[in-house]
């Protein structure tokens, strides 16, 4: 299964409470190799973007959808090349 078929896999419930932006991602890339009948997960790459707190509580939400709100709550910037997901930060926020 290819990295466009991994980020259309819904995830059933995602509650995340002042977790760091770590944890989260280590629970999309378990999450997405859990789910995946193959049992491949995603891979991904954080630069290095400091402290991050992430607070979401959803239902049955495509992987895809899920890192975007990460990235949009954290202001950070995605980028999904063939084989892996760049988590960096954005360009365009002020310091």
């Amino acid at each position: 299964m290819g990295i466009g078929k991994i980020l259309q896999i819904s995830i059933p419930k995602v509650r995340l409470k002042n977790r760091d932006i770590d944890f989260v991602v280590d629970f999309i890339r378990r999450t997405s190799r859990d789910l995946n009948e193959e049992g491949v997960g995603l891979n991904i790459v954080v630069g290095n973007i400091g402290k991050k707190t992430i607070n979401l509580d959803l239902d049955d939400i495509p992987i895809r959808e899920l890192l975007n709100y990460v990235c949009d709550q954290a202001d950070l910037k995605l980028v999904v090349k063939n084989n892996a997901i760049l988590i960096s930060n954005n360009q365009n926020s002020n310091p």
